[in-house]
């Protein structure tokens, strides 16, 4: 498998931001040990969950390139059932 990267800049709190390093180090264990597993997250973006996420070395922010508006239209509706992402096969 071809390898990719990307430079991330992740702005927020500090508590937040180990909460996301701790979730991308789960992710990154289920994939040492060859694991499929459900990790649930809560953003609670009205406070201190407002994140900010910024590509570097690349000319634009690729974070804004993806089209989510089906997402956002789930969240102004009050969706309870959100559609997972998948990491891997």
């Amino acid at each position: 498998m071809e390898k990719y990267y990307v430079n991330l800049r992740v702005e927020g709190g500090k508590s937040e931001l180990n909460e996301l390093l701790s979730l991308l180090a789960k992710i990154q264990y289920l994939g040492q040990i060859g694991a499929n597993d459900t990790i649930p997250v809560v953003v609670d973006g009205d406070g201190s969950g407002q994140l900010k996420f910024t590509t570097t070395d690349t000319d634009n922010n690729l974070i804004d390139e993806y089209k989510i508006e089906e997402f956002k239209k789930q969240v102004q509706e009050g969706d309870s059932k959100i559609d997972p992402h998948w990491i891997g096969e």
